[in-house]
């Protein structure tokens, strides 16, 4: 027998576990120095790892939607994966300012000063544009907005992540199935 649950409920367990879950993958990366933030660039592997862990645990919420309803819409789909983005997103921006303010708030510095390296010693930008350019980069490379573009983010990305997968779990219900008139 199905029960029936809402995108809500099913987005805001699937966001925050997820949410979690990235949040330890991140932790665990940073403590053991395998994410390299003074080299200015993305780490590979914990973008992948991160990917992954969000993938997989919207696709469970998904699932867990459909498994328990019996049926999954487009727009079921959609709204599930709205609500999953919203509470990853949220749990995620808590994280990313809590940690670029009082965990390690040196590291955004670390990080402003690579991206300086690397635009300078590639020949990318010479001092006068990297100057011009410094202003916007400090202004959005603040905790606060950090963590607000990191909640915006995660909803899109979620939400295309969400069609795509509720394309191909859609699932008609049985139009008998709520009919039935016991005799």
């Amino acid at each position: 027998m199905n029960q029936n649950v809402s995108t809500f409920s099913t987005g805001m367990r699937y966001g925050l576990i997820t949410g979690v879950a990235t949040i330890i993958l991140g932790l665990i990366m940073y403590l053991t120095g395998m994410a390299d933030y003074s080299s200015g660039k993305q780490d590979t592997l914990s973008t992948i790892l991160t990917y992954a862990i969000m993938i997989g645990g919207l696709f469970m919420a998904i699932k867990y939607f459909r498994d328990n309803n019996g049926s999954l819409t487009i727009g079921q789909g959609l709204g599930t994966s709205f609500y999953f983005g919203l509470f990853l997103g949220l749990l995620s921006a808590v994280w990313v300012y809590v940690f670029f303010n009082f965990i390690d708030p040196g590291l955004l510095d670390t990080i402003k000063e690579a991206a300086k390296e690397n635009a300078l010693a590639g020949g990318q930008m010479s001092e006068e544009q990297y100057e011009q350019a410094e202003g916007y980069m400090n202004a959005f490379m603040s905790p606060g907005i950090m963590a607000i573009m990191g909640l915006i983010g995660n909803i899109i990305m979620s939400f295309i992540i969400g069609l795509i997968v509720s394309l191909i779990m859609k699932k008609e219900g049985n139009p008998l199935d709520e009919n039935i008139i016991e005799a």
